[in-house]
């Protein structure tokens, strides 16, 4: 079997006593032996792939209309999930007057299409698609192993539907060797390709493996290598990475911290100011990650050096408050006279989701994580 808590951090699901008991009222009477199992074991996969990414910030829907159809069911192996924008996405980069401490009001959530969740037993080498599943009505297909008292399941990996035809056998069934699959990183670029919610969130996690929002940028962009020293803000080597495996995938081996930056600007009533937020993760052996969240003034490139003393400072009154998803307030600091940075940190665990709000004046803008 393969051991993939050392590939994917959060592929490892424990299917709970909720789960089964889910998936056994769901399965009709009437079914023999062989499609009942099927079902529930189809139930199970549905169920893994959708608390996966519910931690990664999706919304789902199963299809059970289809699955629980004991007419459907007898003529087709299926287990299938929407996967959706989660409601609560609003508008990126949120700048909002006058300020609150609220999170941005809720939106219908957005389909990005189907997924196929394909069972797959400790002694399969392969996973299997019928032929009674078309390649275009999904987006991929994702592998979930059972161990043998089905008390877990190890989301293993993610086929594209763009790559269904050199699997396809004259018949059109599918069969795919479970070390080409690709990882579940490219699972969730292809999902967020599919679709671009207006706002953007975060995923803290995947900068440990090296996937980086595009509004994130090194640190010597932000405040430049010398001001890196100065404010004490680590930029990871990013050579350090190491392949897990030959497969078609992009998966590489955890980085232990990283950090990244990002250029805000405030164009309040009264002034415009720029000013650099620096996001630095840490993951040490404890269940718990580290987030430090620091801002301070950014880089001056092409300036007189000697001017560079009156850049240092942050404007008096700059505010940064962490709003966790309740919406509750849970930290906050404000710049005084002549601070050089200012800095809020916490511990949070996989799938946390938080708010940093940064207030100047009148003005309020509004960046969202999911660790």
């Amino acid at each position: 079997m393969f051991m993939q808590s050392q590939l994917y951090p959060h592929s490892i699901v424990p299917l709970t006593n909720d789960m089964h008991e889910k998936a056994e009222a769901s399965c009709p009477s009437g079914l023999n032996l062989s499609d009942t199992e099927s079902m529930y074991l189809n139930l199970l996969s549905i169920y893994a792939v959708a608390h996966y990414l519910r931690r990664l910030g999706y919304a789902t829907h199963d299809q059970t209309e289809i699955m629980t159809n004991p007419v459907l069911q007898s003529l087709m192996d299926v287990a299938p999930i929407e996967v959706l924008s989660a409601s609560d996405e609003g508008s990126g980069g949120d700048r909002s007057s006058p300020k609150s401490d609220a999170f941005p009001q809720r939106h219908a959530p957005q389909s990005y299409g189907l997924l196929e969740c394909r069972r797959v037993m400790a002694n399969d080498s392969k996973m299997c698609v019928p032929d009674t599943i078309i390649p275009e009505e999904r987006l991929g297909y994702v592998a979930v192993q059972f161990n043998d008292d089905l008390s877990e399941a190890y989301l293993i990996g993610y086929l594209d539907s763009g790559d269904v035809s050199q699997y396809m056998d004259a018949n059109g069934a599918i069969a795919v060797p479970l070390d080409q699959l690709r990882s579940l990183d490219e699972l969730i670029i292809h999902l967020q390709q599919a679709y671009k919610p207006s706002h953007v969130v975060t995923y803290l996690t995947n900068w440990l493996k090296n996937i980086v929002e595009e509004s994130w940028t090194s640190l010597d962009h932000v405040i430049g290598p010398e001001m890196q020293l100065n404010y004490q803000v680590r930029e990871i080597n990013p050579s350090f990475q190491q392949d897990l495996r030959s497969t078609p995938a992009i998966s590489k081996k955890p980085r232990t911290e990283c950090a990244y930056g990002k250029t805000i600007r405030f164009n309040t009533s009264q002034r415009t100011e720029t000013v650099a937020l620096i996001t630095e993760i840490i993951d040490s052996s404890s269940a718990d990650l580290s987030i430090n969240l620091k801002i301070c003034p950014p880089a001056t490139k092409g300036e007189p050096k000697e001017d560079h003393s009156e850049k240092v400072f942050l404007p008096p009154g700059l505010e940064m408050v962490i709003v966790d998803e309740t919406g509750d307030t849970v930290m906050q600091v404000q710049s005084r006279d002549e601070n050089r940075t200012i800095k809020l940190g916490f511990e949070a665990e996989p799938g946390d989701r938080f708010q940093l709000h940064m207030s100047l004046d009148d003005t309020v803008i509004v960046e969202s994580f999911l660790v």
